[in-house]
């Protein structure tokens, strides 16, 4: 899964959402040398790349609600 537009605070946080609760595995090399911003627009912020890829997990997985944890 290629997620754009990763330096936005909601996208960064549905990321995050699906790497705790879902299995998803962030490649972290699969954008080296590709643009950045910083995060939420603001340049004080760090600098991160526009684009992140996640390996969905396993297909038959599925943690029982009471497993999520606050992202």
């Amino acid at each position: 899964m290629v997620l754009d537009d990763d330096w936005t605070p909601s996208v960064r946080a549905a990321a995050r959402y699906y790497e705790r609760n879902l299995g998803w595995t962030v490649l972290p090399d699969a954008f080296a040398g590709g643009t950045v911003a910083a995060i939420g627009g603001d340049p004080a912020a760090e600098a991160v790349p526009r684009c992140r890829a996640l390996r969905l997990p396993d297909p038959s997985f599925e943690p029982p609600f009471e497993a999520f944890r606050p992202f």
